[in-house]
């Protein structure tokens, strides 16, 4: 569909913003109450689909805006904590959008997400020097990339089962629960 593309094409420019945080969004998960903190945002994010009317809405009734705000969110993503799809559907829901289109479009979108950060690891690669590189090596970093391809792939299928068999919000509590555990890590450690 060409409004799907249109949406896809527009909301991968704020990804850059993303790739931007991805070299210290590693760093965060150093910092155990931190990442607790992004886990009950990241629980609130996924949980809020949950309480918002079912829209109707396709891509073609979405704007320019709409498209930049879900790369935004895809840009999210990058910190630990946050789901790019829980964040897609929480924004689509607050717009109106129908669940099915909304989760199409987190998959859609995790493709330029998985090729700039590919392409960012990439550049990471050639920056501290290649003189190492085998033929293992490279074969596993394909590997990877089409493993993510694949757990994306299936990670929303799962989310569209889950969307329309049972409730969504499950994945806020666990979200809740695992920010749980990090807090208590936190205080002991």
């Amino acid at each position: 569909n060409t409004y799907d593309l249109k949406l896809i094409i527009t909301a991968a420019i704020p990804m850059l913003a993303g790739l931007l945080m991805y070299s210290a969004a590693g760093k965060i998960g150093e910092n155990i109450g931190l990442l607790g903190l992004l886990l009950v945002i990241g629980g609130v994010i996924v949980y809020i689909p949950e309480h918002f009317p079912q829209g109707n809405k396709n891509a073609s009734k979405l704007s320019s805006l709409d498209s930049v705000i879900l790369g935004l969110c895809t840009a999210l993503s990058v910190l630990p904590g946050i789901s790019r799809v829980g964040c897609i559907l929480s924004y689509s829901s607050l717009r109106g959008a129908d669940k099915n289109h909304a989760i199409n479009w987190a998959f859609a979108l995790s493709i330029p997400a998985l090729v700039l950060i590919s392409i960012f690891d990439l550049i990471s690669i050639v920056s501290i020097g290649v003189s190492g590189a085998t033929f293992l090596s490279i074969l596993g970093c394909i590997l990877a990339g089409i493993c993510s391809f694949a757990a994306a792939w299936g990670g929303v299928l799962l989310m569209r089962f889950i969307a329309f068999r049972s409730s969504f919000s499950i994945f806020g509590y666990m979200n809740w629960g695992v920010a749980l555990v990090s807090f208590i890590l936190y205080l002991i450690v």
